[in-house]
């Protein structure tokens, strides 16, 4: 989640894969519920990282491409998204949040693990490669992110 400021109005944001909709729409549900105006959008740049030929896999070789990551965040090892390229994806998209939603509107993203710790680099301004250096972020986990 970025947020722009404390406001009653909260705008949604997820990926378009279903697990994140689902949990964008029952948030959203609840804020409404609480009384806060709360449109959902789909944006296809929250989505999860490209995982090449480990896809269809389990994820236990997901360390072999962090691993590469720290080394290089242009890497693209077994066809992976590269770091740098997941950083540039969402970071637009907060970008071009940032320009078209109104002040006074708090902006919750919902996506994936890798997706959101990458971006979170962004927030933080640093290199995609330490994206495994910041704190795991769990499942349906609310983060305030603030741009520096």
């Amino acid at each position: 989640m970025f947020k722009k400021t404390a406001a009653k109005r909260v705008v949604m944001v997820s990926s378009d894969f279903s697990r994140a909709k689902q949990t964008a729409q029952l948030f959203a549900q609840a804020l409404r519920k609480a009384g806060r105006i709360c449109p959902l959008r789909i944006a296809k740049e929250l989505r999860e990282r490209r995982f090449g030929s480990l896809e269809a896999d389990s994820d236990a070789r997901y360390p072999e491409v962090w691993a590469q990551d720290r080394h290089d965040p242009a890497a693209r090892p077994f066809g992976v998204e590269a770091a740098q390229a997941v950083q540039r994806r969402t970071s637009r998209l907060v970008a071009k949040l940032d320009r078209e939603l109104p002040d006074g509107a708090d902006v919750v993203l919902v996506s994936h693990g890798d997706a959101l710790q990458i971006l979170q680099t962004a927030f933080l301004n640093l290199n995609a490669s330490k994206h495994r250096t910041l704190p795991h972020l769990d499942r349906a986990e609310l983060r305030e992110l603030k741009k520096r």
